[in-house]
């Protein structure tokens, strides 16, 4: 057996060495592996997969996962980096036993330890009891008006605020009493219907006539012709996103005007697509919403990036201003489009990443990828 072939035994032997260093010292490993680094990852998972723990069964069955899938100490650190993120703590056996059922491969390991610890970090117990109360301000005639109310509808109904203190030049608190009082006639934001299109000819019509007359369901739960629509203000009655009938991608909107990739900013219905597609800021952490936030270009307006669907993002004010444009001179980092998919990439190297906030995780993107995943699981998309 060559030096090579040697090494590459001991590597898939994780779990056997693992047992041998399982009580020694650090310096005793050290004096055994020759390697620093190679002994410290030995002396902590030895601690972990072959001491005393307080979930035996998950351990035992983690090792037999170790064995079977193949880990190394390399991806043994991706799970271990990655259960230290949980809130609960208790549930580190359940993280370890349920990426190490997973193959060895580093970049599903870490896409799928991602999602799985954000899942769990994001799970909440009963919701909060809603709130309506007033108290008075201290030395004032003014009163605090608190309301905790489902999260969507107070969104529709902040909006609603802006808009009519806005267009009345009023500050919005007294805008709330305004709307509440029956100043304006008020009423909240309006969801924009979609109309779902087929491309298949054979559906809707092969010819012009039969076509015009072919119906389209609207989700405000109308329908309109095929006549009907060609003649329609999409902006007041709301915009048609095609559908691919049989995957149920998204392939665009249906629009009238051909876009201009050397537009300077993005049209409404561009727009409209990277909400759709990223409901939050794609910097890491950010959970400003896409109502808030701006189109950015991924390669800038200025160095002749397109207005094109493939290089916009979504960014909210803040982060739009620090990204890295000028990659020459890197500082904060920059956006980057992998498999339709807004990475931040780290100025000065390191781990591309998306936002894990819960929010973003139900981007259009995502779920299609989470689709694609559950009923191929053979063919698994990381992401």
């Amino acid at each position: 057996m060559s030096c090579l072939e040697a090494l590459g035994a001991a590597v898939a032997g994780t779990v056997d060495l693992l047992d041998e260093a399982s009580g020694l010292p650090k310096r005793a490993i050290l004096a055994r592996v020759k390697s620093p680094k190679l002994a410290t990852s030995l002396h902590k998972l030895a601690k972990i997969y072959t001491g005393r723990t307080n979930n035996p069964k998950k351990q035992a069955a983690a090792r037999e996962n170790i064995t079977a899938q193949g880990h190394t100490f390399d991806t043994l650190e991706i799970v271990e980096r990655y259960a230290k993120k949980l809130v609960n703590k208790r549930r580190m056996w359940e993280v370890r036993e349920t990426l190490t059922r997973l193959p060895a491969d580093d970049r599903l390991l870490t896409a799928e330890a991602k999602k799985l610890v954000a899942r769990l970090n994001g799970k909440r117990v009963d919701a909060p009891d809603k709130i309506v109360s007033a108290r008075d301000v201290k030395n004032s005639t003014l009163m605090d008006l608190h309301v905790r109310g489902t999260g969507y509808k107070m969104e529709m109904v902040m909006e609603r605020v802006r808009q009519y203190s806005a267009d009345n030049n009023v500050h919005p608190a007294d805008a709330i009493q305004d709307l509440i009082l029956g100043a304006d006639a008020g009423g909240s934001a309006q969801i924009t219907p979609m109309v779902v299109l087929t491309l298949d000819k054979n559906v809707i019509g092969k010819t012009k006539e039969a076509r015009n007359q072919y119906t389209f369901s609207l989700t405000n739960g109308s329908t309109i012709t095929g006549l009907e629509l060609a003649q329609a203000d999409l902006t007041d009655k709301g915009y048609a996103i095609l559908l691919d009938p049989f995957d149920g991608a998204t392939l665009g909107l249906y629009q009238f005007d051909t876009p201009n990739p050397h537009a300077r900013f993005a049209d409404p219905l561009d727009r409209f697509i990277q909400k759709v597609k990223n409901p939050v800021c794609a910097w890491p952490d950010c959970g400003t919403g896409a109502e808030y936030s701006q189109v950015h270009h991924v390669h800038s307006y200025k160095d002749g990036g397109p207005s094109t669907e493939e290089n916009f993002s979504v960014l909210c004010k803040f982060d739009n201003g620090r990204n890295d444009d000028d990659r020459t001179k890197p500082k904060h980092g920059h956006m980057e489009k992998i498999d339709g998919l807004d990475y931040w990439v780290p100025a000065f190297g390191g781990e591309k990443l998306l936002n894990m906030h819960p929010c973003a995780q139900g981007g259009a993107v995502r779920v299609a990828k989470r689709m694609w995943n559950a009923n191929n699981p053979a063919r698994r998309i990381a992401f």
